[in-house]
């Protein structure tokens, strides 16, 4: 049985019940009203004949699906004795209508004679669909816990539905309104139930058009970025919403409740911007998504919404990205799908054409980007919009958009100037003069001054967690060698990333306390010599490789699996392996040998520049059977945007071409693919 088709029965046995009660009750006066008789007839005969249709219905149903439910088995049967006694009814009903006619007087006496004789059946009657009430009752007492309902509550969280299924559960719905309008003898209890459940329906189908027209609206790309950042690590940043977070020095920590109270009045009180800036790789974005995802940044905004419902956008930049991902067509997109996910009544009003073909039944689509744009205009400039709802926008990574960045700007600025009461927003970007002069007149964060108690935390983190590392001096000079890590990174977490993975390498190779003080002390603070430093140390040892596999990362498609990586070794030693080898099917434990076969490539010849992340479900283009298996569960991908840019200067460019001249990454890419076909594991 579908689970909606529960809902139109639910409506059905409702509206028996209760013509069955009228009829039975009030069967004496029934007489006095010709037109009255016939009007019940006709909707006892309406009734009957849907309630022959379901059972027929069912009877299919029961003779093709034998594993029927304990709960719909028993609304089944209740729907059949209902049936049987819908005839009954129907015949009593007729015996006590009175037709036109010149012996009206000898008609009524007969009928009243007749009502009397049937008196003792009618009492039986009425204590069956007294039955049958409590049997309904029972019924939707236990449909929390029932298939109908989960289905329901299914379509309100994700609005996901076949146009079958929608047709069929507006249809059911209509059968519940009908049942609500006619019933005056059914119990108070039932009625709540059954109201209750026409608000479940009408939310659901609501939800599902209204998903629908969010889908023409969405990019598969769009939340890719907030995914891949990092989660902040540990107590990172827990300073900035909690005052009772790690301290560190006296200077630092007034600086710190400084700026954490001036971010929590703007989020609690204040309006405009607030601008969060840093130098590259200081954990701008990280300390976006953490703001995004923390609920004490909703709990300090409520106090700002008051009585008025908060609505909490973001959008994620990402240079290296497709074009939506970096555009400003895609902010637009992503802004209006992130509002109007949390205010669904919205659509209707800004994507009216979209929301008439939901309606209908209709696939809704955006034709171009000039309705996107109307309907975001419309957003900003609607002041009745904003007569019960705030928005708070979090836009990361200004420094990554591409196109007009005034007007991008200005357009943002437009927005907070009109609705200045309720609409703010907070942005983060690199310390780029256009940016620090077009948000001056609001509040700003500069994020590298203020993180040198989470880089040390950081490092303690990371160094502590080896075994070794404990074995290395005294503790007072870890301390100290911790602390000089955190100053030289001059708060930049890349910075300390990298060096990190490095020292890390040096502990576990053997290198004692001295000698990783002295390699510290060696490196430049700037990030781009840094990176200068690690690829001179990569040259040392197996360039070709390490540079070869940088080469495959910087350009690989989406979520290159790590298990096609590892068949870059053989390609590198015969450019043709992959074709001139067999088919095999390789076990877990060879899968399992391969994928740390990388890992050790990764961490240990790249100096930190690339990392394995997990792949996601969400816009990378695997189906549901590639994320179940072990090979495409993880992908490599460098460490932080800015690598991908250094990469691309002439300088790096040439370093990285001249150990990697007969390397065809192309043919490679097409070599390890042909390579994980063959390997019996997809």
């Amino acid at each position: 049985m579908e689970p909606v088709t529960v809902i139109g029965l639910v409506g059905s046995v409702v509206q028996f019940i209760e013509i069955g009660f009228k009829i039975v009750k009030t069967g004496q006066r029934i007489y006095q009203s010709a037109s009255g008789s016939t009007q019940q007839n006709e909707h006892l005969s309406t009734m009957n004949a849907r309630f022959q249709q379901v059972v027929v219905r069912l009877r299919q149903e029961k003779d093709s699906q034998t594993t029927l439910r304990e709960d719909e088995r028993a609304l089944r049967e209740l729907c059949v004795e209902c049936c049987s006694v819908s005839e009954e009814l129907q015949q009593l009903l007729e015996t006590l209508r009175v037709t036109t006619g010149r012996n009206r007087y000898l008609q009524t006496a007969k009928v009243m004679c007749t009502d009397w004789w049937k008196k003792g059946r009618k009492e039986e009657l009425q204590t069956k669909l007294a039955g049958y009430e409590g049997q309904l009752k029972l019924f939707l007492e236990s449909s929390d816990r029932l298939d109908f309902r989960k289905r329901l509550d299914e379509l309100i969280q994700d609005g996901q539905s076949s146009h079958a299924e929608m047709t069929l559960l507006q249809d059911n719905v209509a059968v519940l309104r009908q049942a609500l309008a006619t019933t005056a003898l059914i119990q108070t209890e039932i009625r709540n139930k059954v109201q209750h459940l026409v608000t479940l329906s009408e939310k659901a189908a609501l939800n599902v058009r209204s998903t629908s027209v969010l889908d023409a609206l969405w990019f598969k790309e769009m939340r890719d970025r907030f995914n891949e950042v990092d989660t902040a690590h540990g107590a990172t940043f827990t300073w900035l919403l909690d005052s009772h977070a790690h301290k560190t020095d006296t200077a630092t920590n007034d600086l710190l409740q400084q700026t954490r109270e001036t971010f929590l009045r703007w989020l609690e009180t204040g309006s405009g911007t607030f601008h969060i800036s840093g130098k590259p790789g200081s954990g701008k974005s990280t300390l976006m998504k953490y703001l995004c995802q923390h609920n004490a940044t909703t709990k300090h905004l409520q106090q700002w919404s008051g009585a008025k419902a908060l609505i909490v956008a973001r959008f994620f930049f990402w240079k290296p990205g497709t074009p939506l991902q970096r555009s400003f067509r895609g902010l637009v997109r992503g802004v209006m799908h992130s509002v109007l996910s949390q205010s669904l009544e919205l659509i209707p009003l800004l994507f009216p054409k979209q929301w008439r073909a939901a309606l209908d039944g209709l696939r809704p689509a955006i034709e171009d980007d000039s309705e996107v744009l109307a309907a975001f205009g419309k957003l900003r400039e609607t002041d009745a919009i904003y007569s019960t709802r705030r928005i708070a926008l979090f836009i990361d990574g200004l420094d990554e958009f591409e196109g007009d960045r005034a007007l991008m700007i200005s357009t943002l600025q437009d927005w907070v100037s009109r609705q200045p009461s309720d609409v703010k927003v907070c942005v983060s970007s690199w310390e780029d003069i256009e940016f620090q002069e077009a948000f001056r007149a609001g509040l700003r964060l500069r994020l590298h001054q203020v993180t040198h108690g989470d880089i040390l935390g950081f490092v303690r983190g990371r160094l502590n967690s080896i075994e070794r590392y404990a074995t290395l001096g005294s503790e007072r000079q870890r301390k100290s060698f911790e602390n000089t890590m955190a100053e030289k990174s001059e708060g930049v977490f890349l910075w300390v990333k990298l060096v990190v993975e490095n020292v890390k390498h040096g502990i576990i190779s053997g290198d004692r306390l001295q000698n990783l003080i002295t390699y510290v002390y060696s490196l430049p603070n700037a990030l781009e010599e840094l990176f200068v430093t690690i690829l001179v140390a990569i040259e040392k040892e197996d360039p070709r490789s390490a540079y070869a596999l940088i080469s495959m990362v910087l350009n690989s498609p989406q979520n290159w699996p790590v298990f096609r990586l590892s068949f870059l070794p053989d390609y590198l030693d015969d450019h043709d392996f992959a074709m001139s080898s067999g088919h095999g099917s390789y076990t877990m434990t060879e899968i399992v040998s391969r994928l740390e076969q990388v890992r050790m490539m990764v961490y240990g010849k790249c100096g930190g520049l690339l990392e394995i992340v997990r792949t996601s479900g969400t816009g990378t283009g695997l189906n549901q059977r590639m994320l179940d298996n072990p090979t495409f569960h993880t992908t490599v991908a460098l460490t932080h945007r800015s690598i991908h840019e250094f990469f691309f200067h002439d300088k790096a460019h040439g370093r990285m071409k001249y150990y990697t001249k007969d390397f065809d990454v192309l043919d490679a890419f097409c070599q390890t693919l042909l390579a994980h076909i063959k390997s019996g594991t997809i």
